[in-house]
Parts: C-alpha cells; sequence; structure tokens
C-alpha cells in the first residue's frame, strides 16, 4: 500500500472536529482498562490488541472478532496471559503473530526476563495459535520491541542498542532486518533505519506491507504536542524521507502511540490516553494514491 503524504495530511487537516472516534467502544475500548496496539487481519473480522494494569507492568494479548452483533468480547490468546506480551502485529497474510514479551529464552525456565525480545507464533489449519518462537538474529542483549513485517518478511523493530542515533548512549530506535529463512523465524543482523527515520526518541513502529509507509511513534521529542507522538514516513527509491510530525487530533496534548494502517488502506489506528489510560482510537487515513491499499473488509 502507498499513501501520499501530501494527500494524508490535506486529508486529516479536517478532521480536528468530528473524525476521532474510539474503537469498539464499550468492548474493545473500555473505561475500566487500558488497551493498546492492534492488528487486524486481512479480511478486517478479528483485531488482535493488549490489556494491560494501571501501572503497565504486564500486558496480555486478546482478541476480538466481528460478528453480526458487532465486536465480541476480547479472550486472551492461548499463548498469552503470564508474561508481559505486548505490540501484537499480525504478517500481512494473517498467518503469523509478532509479538514482544519478556517470557523466558530457555526451555524449561518460568523466570522473567528483565528486558523484551522479539517472538512469533503461527495460526495453525484450525485458526489456534502455535507454541511461541523466539526469533533468531535481530534480538539483542537490551529491549527489543515493536515488531512490524513486511510482505516480503522484512521485520522493523525498536531497539535500545549500541549503533543507534541520538543523545543517549543506547538511544531507542528503528531498525531493519532482512529474512534468512521465515519458516525458521531467522533474519539477518539488523542494520539501523537511519537518520531520516531515527533521532533517538522511538516507541513503536509500524510498517506497510510493500514497505512503502511508516508510522512511528516518538517519546517527548522536541515538536511533539506532549507524551507520544505519531509521525509519517514514504520510503522512495528504497531511501526513506524525513519524518513528518502528525497534526491533531491524530495527535494530542496526551500520549498517542502504537500506530497501525489497517488492511485496507481505509483507517489509520492510534492508541490514544486523551480519555484516560489507554484507549484505541480510528481515524480516516483520507486520499490515497492510485496504487494505495490492499483488499479487504472495512473494520465497523
Amino acid at each position: 500500500m502507498r499513501i501520499s503524504l501530501t494527500a494524508f495530511l490535506l486529508a486529516s487537516a479536517p478532521l480536528a472536529a468530528h473524525a476521532q472516534s474510539i474503537f469498539g467502544p464499550g468492548v474493545i475500548s473500555t473505561p475500566d482498562s487500558g488497551e493498546a496496539f492492534g492488528s487486524l487481519t486481512p479480511d478486517g473480522k478479528e483485531f488482535y490488541f493488549t490489556i494491560h494494569r494501571p501501572d503497565f507492568s504486564r500486558h496480555r494479548i486478546v482478541v476480538s472478532r466481528l460478528t453480526n452483533a458487532g465486536w465480541s468480547a476480547p479472550q486472551t490468546l492461548s499463548i498469552s496471559g503470564t508474561y508481559n506480551d505486548r505490540e501484537p502485529k499480525l504478517s500481512p497474510d494473517g498467518k503469523r503473530l509478532y509479538f514482544s514479551s519478556n517470557r523466558p529464552v530457555t526451555a524449561g525456565d518460568t523466570t522473567r526476563r528483565r528486558d523484551l525480545d522479539l517472538w512469533f507464533s503461527d495460526r495453525r489449519p484450525d485458526g489456534s495459535w502455535a507454541a511461541s518462537v523466539h526469533i533468531e538474529g535481530p534480538n539483542g542483549p537490551t529491549n527489543d520491541f515493536s515488531p512490524s513485517v513486511t510482505a516480503g518478511g522484512v521485520l522493523y523493530f525498536i531497539s535500545k542498542r549500541s549503533g543507534g542515533i541520538g543523545k543517549d548512549s543506547l538511544p531507542y530506535n528503528v531498525w531493519r532486518a532482512e529474512p534468512i529463512d521465515l519458516v525458521a523465524g531467522r533474519w539477518k543482523a539488523p542494520v539501523n533505519a537511519g537518520t531520516a527515520i531515527n533521532a533517538g526518541f522511538e516507541t513503536n513502529v509500524y510498517v506497510t506491507p510493500n514497505e512503502s509507509t511508516m508510522l512511528v511513534s516518538r517519546d517527548d521529542a522536541p515538536d511533539s504536542f506532549g507524551g507520544d507522538d505519531v509521525y509519517f514516513s514514504r520510503r522512495v527509491g528504497g531511501v526513506w524521507k524525513p519524518m513528518t510530525h502528525l497534526p491533531a487530533p491524530i495527535n494530542s496534548k496526551e500520549y498517542d502511540y502504537g500506530p497501525l494502517i489497517s488492511p485496507d488502506g481505509q483507517s489509520i489506528f492510534v492508541t490514544s490516553h486523551r480519555t484516560g489510560n489507554g484507549d484505541i482510537y480510528r481515524f480516516p487515513i483520507g486520499l490515497l494514491d492510485a496504487k494505495a491499499g490492499a483488499p479487504g473488509r472495512r473494520p465497523k
């Protein structure tokens, strides 16, 4: 999917008065819990996200399904619920679920790790999720999280590791890793996404299946409205363009992060604290290029 930056900004400009809407009010987004980090199946009928504790100490991955009566009550996945499992992102075909977790790597160990690593689970033919697999290659000695994978298997994620861009010794940046063996879960050593993307404030990343569009949240960047804000970049000729700060109402004075573009290219989803400790908001993405959009049903 390819989205025109000019069209995106023009379409976003008049949204301030009416376009922000809580997604799945009372079912997915509720006033008594914190929700974050959404991901839709290609047909728009399943929505994966996390519910977290008030102190953010632990997230669990849940799924809500679209029925004739609307979105169903969230159910915790069998692969989640014990450890801090965050940022679930489906592969473009919906057959694999990527996420980050502090679960132990060694079989038989039950000790929570101090840092987050990247994991995935494959969907079985009956729709259930197989045992989680620890990703080989990109994971390092510090936090690695917020995975987003293109149709070709290129992995983007956030990491706090040496070689980053920013004033801190180990800044949080977007990193990119090319696949070696997708079935086995092996990738090449990651490469920093570069100065056009990274400033040392990056907290979440989403990349479209064709690797043409990127959304990134930054924490307390100099031009932010407050807390985390969402930024936009396009990849032209294999090179990412400098990040552009998105306008209100997508960004607010509160924390806005965990961005996602729906598989049909019609909506942008953002986790926001503008009405509490975390709800998921949806905005119309506006005009698209002729090449924009992937087939899929728009969620209701």
